[in-house]
């Protein structure tokens, strides 16, 4: 090889195309988590979302004792995204909750015992979504994100 150029410059030059595609390389990484960050926390936003806006109706039928048509309207509005953001277990347990509060609403008013107690069993077990629905929706709104070691 014919070349006037020292060899230390020879080498550096073979090391810059390596080098920029690595710094390059590590960019598009840094990209990549960034905007995979940015999704978790929007999913995690809509998840959150949802659940304020159930634990709202549920509060306000708990505060007041009696499930009124405007709460089970509001409730519907409040789970019509669920399909879209959580499973079927999470699904499933929203309606079965839904359908327990218009079995509630559908014996109001009725003054026989059997009913009274009806009320009762349901009245509970829509209660019992403050203890139920925090352990079925923990997997959903978990932040498995670590800070990153840089």
């Amino acid at each position: 090889m014919n070349c006037s150029l020292p060899y230390g410059i020879l080498v550096l030059q073979a090391l810059v195309v390596p080098t920029v595609a690595l710094f390059v390389a590590l960019i598009g990484f840094l990209q990549w988590r960034t905007a995979h960050q940015r999704a978790v926390l929007d999913l995690f936003e809509r998840r959150i979302a949802i659940y304020d806006s159930i634990r709202e109706v549920i509060d306000e039928i708990v505060r007041l004792g009696v499930v009124t048509n405007e709460a089970v309207r509001k409730f519907e509005r409040a789970i019509d995204k669920v399909p879209f953001l959580f499973r079927n277990d999470v699904e499933s347990y929203l309606y079965d909750l839904r359908k327990t509060m218009i079995s509630h609403h559908a014996l109001d008013g009725s003054g026989d015992e059997s009913s009274t107690n009806a009320q009762d069993r349901h009245f509970k077990k829509i209660g019992r979504f403050y203890d139920e629905f925090g352990v079925l929706l923990r997997p959903y709104v978990r932040m498995h994100q670590k800070a990153p070691w840089f």
